[in-house]
């Protein structure tokens, strides 16, 4: 797995160790909803409103309201908006928490949190959805720290929804090979230089890659081409600039990655619908 893109931020957890939340945002198509990323702990991505391009480790699908996706412990995922408007229920915890010593736990659960088990395709039905809107109503309509009848409600809840997603599950051996640690560099690269001059032709040769591979692989990986990477995170820092400095225009460009200002301005508006100006007087 790629150690640059794992994610340190601690989770706390409530007395169920389940952590909960929900995302509703306005994005402009392949906008960046949250970055690839793994971490150690189990996530459910349940979408109610819009669809979600969900990518996971080479795969990619379209997730819209009522479907689930899942990214099991260490499975790299990220969320690109397909819909202007995209809302979705996460909800994490760590698997090794909810062993309980029982022979269905050692045979399922431990195949599943130390890794031998992924999930790489969406998930809808009745029955899961039915669960998940369940769980969710229990999760955020009590405070979990003070009704421990709404906290083992959840915990039971958590149990259904994974007897349901082991008949999802695959074998490690079956998955597709995760991401090389050599482009690993490459995409670590990218996020802290994404504001200098970067193309495909360079950095294949910088990082000893053939440019076809370079680019057919970087698409496997992230969902998208390099261009439309790199664009997308320069309109998000673009974003923070203009709601959080008093720099002018130009100099928000500059900071960016463009030189020009008024090609800025252009993609800026082609990418959210109103020029950096009306962005700022928007947000402020």
């Amino acid at each position: 797995m790629i150690d640059g893109y794992k994610e340190l931020t601690p989770v706390i957890y409530g007395e169920n160790a389940i952590k909960y939340l929900y995302t509703e945002q306005k994005k402009a198509e392949g906008e960046i909803c949250f970055l690839l990323h793994w971490h150690d702990r189990m996530e459910l991505t349940y979408v109610t409103e819009g669809t979600l391009r969900f990518v996971t480790e080479g795969e990619e699908f379209l997730v819209s309201a009522g479907e689930l996706a899942v990214a099991g412990p260490g499975q790299m995922h990220g969320g690109f908006a397909v819909s202007e408007k995209v809302c979705y229920h996460t909800v994490m915890f760590d698997v090794e928490r909810f062993y309980n010593g029982t022979a269905a736990s050692e045979k399922y659960l431990r195949s599943l949190g130390n890794g031998e088990l992924t999930f790489v395709e969406k998930i809808a039905g009745k029955e899961v959805s039915g669960l998940l809107e369940r769980l969710v109503g229990l999760l955020a309509g009590r405070d979990n720290g003070k009704d421990s009848k709404s906290s083992l409600a959840a915990i039971g809840t958590l149990y259904e929804i994974l007897g349901c997603l082991i008949e999802y599950g695959r074998s490690k051996s079956s998955a597709k090979v995760s991401p090389d640690s050599g482009f690993g560099q490459i995409l670590t690269y990218v996020n802290h230089h994404y504001t200098e001059k970067l193309s495909p032709a360079a950095l294949s040769a910088q990082f000893g890659y053939h440019e076809a591979y370079f680019c057919r692989r970087f698409r496997e990986l992230t969902g998208i081409t390099f261009s439309e990477y790199v664009r997308a995170l320069r309109m998000e820092y673009a974003q923070k600039l203009l709601k959080e400095s008093e720099d002018e225009v130009g100099t928000v460009a500059w900071k960016c990655g463009y030189p020009d200002g008024s090609y800025f301005t252009r993609e800026f508006r082609k990418m959210y619908g109103f020029t950096p100006s009306q962005f700022r007087r928007m947000t402020r």
